[in-house]
């Protein structure tokens, strides 16, 4: 198994994430999904640390997301653009959330899909601005710390929901003091689990070319998306693991999801 550095996972960002959004045997996207909110928390995997995130299908070609703490705190929200043809996003833009449902972008994730390669760039208030690229060894990927947020969306185009994938798994550290603040940490194998009991599909997860099971997903059967994700290392700063938890799922529309970051500072 694969081990972060101590400086890289002392240095986990809690805001800023992206991905693409495809698999590898993914079928021409079935859209019947657009509009729903997914309420996750996040967690380590003893419950400590709970965040909530929350996903939104805006439409065929744009994927919304909102993480915070607590209401009236800080909150993240990213806005992400895709081909619904490729599925793969080239441009995210993470920003913060403001009141009334705006939001004021600082952050800025390209993809050169020829190049294979992503960059950055953040503008954070006082602090030096971060530029760097990487290159990404496997396409789809998805972003650490963006929560598999762009995997639930993915997930629901797979051609075949019980084959087994692979993704690219870069990791973004807003922190100007690090020489590479945009890493890759590898590629992830996702094998489906056939002996799993329960209705919804599973699968263990482990570095390619190692097999020591670094975590799991699991999806629902209906509709593809993402109820469970665990994996024994950290992708935010202070958290020594991570859980992602699915708590309900709303057919919201964009009225329903305005209301709702509306209502993160309403009454503050």
């Amino acid at each position: 198994m694969r081990q972060m550095n101590s400086k890289l996972s002392a240095t986990m960002v809690a805001g800023l994430c992206a991905a693409t959004f495809a698999l590898p045997n993914a079928a021409t996207a079935q859209f019947g999904q657009v509009g729903t909110i997914y309420h996750y928390e996040r967690t380590n995997q003893d419950g400590s640390l709970p965040e909530q995130v929350s996903v939104f299908y805006a439409a065929a070609d744009a994927v919304e997301v909102y993480k915070a703490r607590e209401k009236c705190t800080d909150a993240a929200f990213v806005h992400a653009k895709l081909d619904p043809e490729s599925g793969v996003a080239a441009s995210i833009t993470g920003a913060r959330l403001l009141p009334d449902a705006q939001h004021r972008d600082f952050a800025f994730l390209t993809y050169d899909e020829a190049a294979k390669e992503l960059s950055i760039r953040v503008e954070l208030p006082n602090m030096p601005v971060i530029e760097k690229s990487t290159q990404v060894e496997h396409t789809p990927w998805h972003l650490y710390d963006f929560d598999f947020a762009s995997l639930t969306i993915a997930h629901q185009a797979a051609n075949n929901p019980k084959a087994d994938f692979e993704f690219g798994l870069p990791l973004l550290l807003a922190d100007p003091s690090l020489d590479e603040p945009l890493t890759y940490l590898g590629t992830v194998k996702a094998s489906y689990d056939d002996e799993y009991t329960a209705l919804s599909h599973r699968f263990s997860l482990s570095f390619v070319g190692d097999d020591a099971e670094i975590g799991q997903l699991i999806f629902n059967p209906m509709h593809g998306h993402l109820e469970l994700a665990e994996l024994n290392m950290p992708n935010h700063l202070g958290y020594e693991d991570f859980k992602l938890d699915l708590l309900s799922t709303q057919k919201g529309g964009e009225k329903g999801w305005t209301n709702f970051l509306t209502n993160h500072f309403a009454g503050c």
